[in-house]
């Protein structure tokens, strides 16, 4: 419970008492969490594996919102307020989750105030990067696949010393996530590459140029 945020301003003793509420659930990949508009009444903490969620606009085109991972929280929106989701929630590889029903959590917020102001600075942090996202909606692609790579986290280093990271999720989802289209997320890459940003390698990409790559993502 340490690593989830809405938990982590409880001490370890009123963590295990968290504990103690939740129902662990195992998930297999491409299985739907829930659909949009379906009535929710549970929340759900990732402790292995990622999940994506989804909307799908009245033409039928899905939309890729985020892709949450171990530590992060679904369902607290609709914990707060009420309402419905109006996104799908879909595994994307095998995931472990710890369940919690709302009447328990209402019953856990009374006891641990702290829970509930953890849970609006974590949607207050997701507004403030939906509003970042679109912000860059607007800029070319090789922009937001600049910010996109500088955002990723770097594991290794390439023999010449480069940062390296790698992509976390099948490139059509990063373009769905960047808002443009497989064909030009490539495009997109090629042209990075040329000017001498990035060295696609596969699955991962080396950045050769991080303070040039940064200055590129601001236009």
């Amino acid at each position: 419970m340490a690593r989830v945020p809405i938990f982590s301003l409880l001490s370890p003793e009123d963590q295990q008492a968290v504990a103690s509420f939740a129902h662990p659930v195992d998930l297999e990949r491409g299985q739907l969490l829930y659909r949009a508009d379906d009535p929710l009444r549970r929340l759900f903490v990732v402790h292995r594996g990622r999940l994506k969620l989804v909307r799908t606009s009245v033409t039928g085109r899905e939309h890729l919102l985020r892709v949450v991972g171990p530590g992060d929280v679904v369902g607290e929106h609709t914990f707060l307020t009420g309402t419905r989701p109006d996104f799908a929630v879909q595994v994307l590889e095998p995931a472990q989750m710890c369940v919690f029903d709302h009447r328990d959590l209402a019953t856990l917020v009374r006891r641990f105030p702290a829970i509930s102001v953890a849970m609006l600075r974590s949607l207050s942090d997701r507004l403030v990067a939906s509003e970042n996202h679109l912000a860059l909606a607007g800029a070319e692609v090789p922009v937001r696949v600049a910010e996109y790579l500088l955002a990723l986290p770097s594991q290794a280093t390439t023999a010449e010393g480069h940062p390296l990271v790698r992509w976390p999720l099948p490139k059509r989802d990063v373009a769905a996530l960047l808002g443009t289209t497989p064909e030009s997320l490539s495009r997109a890459l090629a042209r990075l590459r040329d000017e001498g940003l990035v060295i696609p390698a596969g699955e991962a990409v080396a950045l050769p140029d991080l303070d040039a790559l940064e200055e590129r993502a601001r236009y």
